[in-house]
């Protein structure tokens, strides 16, 4: 499941080669910045444990069918802006839920791209044991959304057209995955 988190850094990397001239380089944070997230993917690629799912008895049985349509769903969804995001973030910021530039609208996609690209790995899995805890992960990014609507509700600019449909499918991704994971668990192990 690294791949999201790879994508996502990747990303972030990006976002700041792309305007490393808003940085202050007098900053020592800066500077720890740009290293963390050249590090950090290179780390994954080579750390990360591989087949470790391969010889795991998975009790709980395969993923459903319709999960899997649900996850290729968020991926699209979540891919489509994410990439918008990097590569017109001009055109963007015209459907944003509040005013972007085109560095904040380039390290908001490294979130969507990266939770496009876990929800990807997640309906390329087998089992269900093997994105059980992805699938909690899924659920808790939702609700830290969903948190953002409380706690930030009067920075939203609800005179955008997509400011409620974005909140509506945050909700409903969230609530969607908690669906899934909740009729997932109840499945009784096998033996």
């Amino acid at each position: 499941m690294f791949w999201g988190n790879l994508i996502f850094t990747g990303t972030l990397l990006l976002a700041t080669f792309w305007h490393i001239d808003r940085f202050n380089w007098f900053f020592v944070t800066a500077h720890v910045w740009i290293i963390l997230y050249i590090v950090e993917p290179v780390t994954m690629l080579y750390l990360v444990p591989r087949g470790a799912w391969s010889d795991v008895p998975t009790p709980r049985g395969p993923i459903s069918p319709v999960l899997k349509w649900f996850l290729v769903g968020e991926t699209a969804l979540l891919l489509t802006f994410g990439l918008l995001l990097v590569l017109n973030p001009e055109f963007a910021d015209l459907r944003w839920m509040w005013q972007l530039n085109p560095l904040d609208a380039r390290i908001i996609a490294a979130w969507f791209l990266g939770w496009a690209t876990w929800a990807g790995t997640m309906a390329l899995a087998r089992d269900w044991d093997e994105i059980r805890l992805a699938a909690r992960l899924n659920i808790l990014f939702g609700a830290a959304l969903i948190g953002t609507f409380v706690f930030f509700f009067r920075l939203f600019d609800f005179t955008r057209a997509t400011t409620i449909p974005y909140m509506v499918a945050v909700v409903v991704l969230t609530v969607g995955m908690l669906w899934f994971y909740w009729r997932h668990e109840r499945k009784p192990p096998t033996p």
